[in-house]
């Protein structure tokens, strides 16, 4: 979780962490024992993206994954939304697949559906903006659509703005 240094955490009604799943971030921390039981993907994500989603979620399936707030530390990058961060996020995507969506508390079936469909539409806004070609997005709409999460409204919503933005 990347925040302005002024960032106030007891806006968010927390001590100093929160827990998460997953941690996309500068700065990783955790005690040995965990770090020797679960290694980085070396093999899957070649890239600079991705490797500490996939580490996180593999802790995650053990241990509580938190992001804390009482240690500032100041990153010189915001960090880039390119081809190679889409890239990594594949990656993480056909790695984890069969074992997402993960939370650390129940969700219903209503909320698992308006994440997925906001998740969509926020991944088809990036890949459009990267200037992807068409049938590349469509392929990753119908891929990502195709599934549990299907409703038809959403469907129709997202299809829309992938056809506008990609022939516009």
């Amino acid at each position: 979780l990347i925040v302005p240094a002024s960032f106030d955490a007891s806006i968010l009604n927390v001590e100093t962490n929160i827990q998460v799943v997953g941690v996309d971030g500068v700065w990783l921390c955790t005690k040995r024992s965990v770090f020797e039981k679960f290694k980085f993907d070396e093999l899957t994500l070649t890239g600079f993206h991705g490797y500490d989603i996939d580490f996180s979620l593999q802790v995650f399936s053990e241990f509580k994954v938190c992001v804390v707030f009482d240690i500032l530390l100041k990153h010189y990058s915001c960090g880039r939304c390119d081809r190679k961060y889409v890239a990594g996020k594949l990656e993480i995507y056909k790695k984890w697949r069969k074992k997402l969506p993960m939370s650390y508390r129940k969700h219903s079936d209503k909320e698992y559906l308006e994440f997925h469909w906001r998740a969509l539409n926020n991944f088809m806004g990036l890949i459009i903006n990267l200037k992807y070609n068409y049938f590349f997005v469509l392929y990753y709409f119908f891929v990502f659509s195709c599934n549990r999460f299907f409703s038809i409204k959403p469907f129709f919503k997202v299809l829309k703005k992938v056809v506008v933005q990609k022939l516009v």
